[in-house]
């Protein structure tokens, strides 16, 4: 059992191996924008392996639609783009700086009609003045106006010493 023992467990790991390098190989040949949107989302949270695999989706030629409040999800999704070809929509949770948190309660605000409303039923206690830039920054926001528009009503209505956002009384 011994001697055995020294090879069987090489061997096993390198069937395991294969089998899961097989089926990745096999996704990405005939899946390759949903493989492509799975691995995003497995590596939203590490900064350098995603920008090595959205490296590797605009090599493949897949479409990256930007970020938007009304249709992204805190995942990477796959949409049809104007052209009719399959895209991947850009998460949340892949902008640098938002949380999980966050990306969930976004989730929920998509069908505000405006930048205010937007903030008055915003969670304040997620969301602060270094998150509300990253979002306008990132493209998030872009459906309530410029984003230059949106830097200068935040600068209005965040409190510059706590960084969040003031009473909704005085929204």
């Amino acid at each position: 059992i011994c001697r055995f023992a020294s090879y069987c467990f090489n061997r096993s790991h390198s069937c395991a191996y294969s089998w899961i390098s097989y089926l990745c190989g096999y996704l990405k040949a005939h899946y390759p924008t949903y493989y492509m949107a799975a691995c995003l989302t497995l590596y939203s949270e590490k900064a350098e392996k995603l920008t090595t695999t959205l490296g590797a989706v605009k090599q493949m030629g897949i479409p990256l639609l930007p970020p938007d409040l009304r249709n992204s999800k805190s995942q990477f999704s796959i949409e049809i783009d104007e052209n009719g070809q399959e895209a991947i929509r850009f998460s949340y949770n892949g902008i640098k700086g938002i949380g999980v948190e966050l990306a969930e309660n976004l989730e929920e605000l998509k069908d505000c009609s405006s930048f205010f409303e937007f903030l008055f039923k915003m969670n304040p206690e997620l969301l602060r003045m270094d998150k509300m830039r990253f979002l306008i920054h990132s493209g998030v926001l872009d459906c309530f106006g410029t984003r230059k528009g949106l830097i200068e009503k935040q600068i209005q209505i965040i409190d510059d010493e706590t960084g969040h956002i003031f009473g909704a009384a005085k929204i």
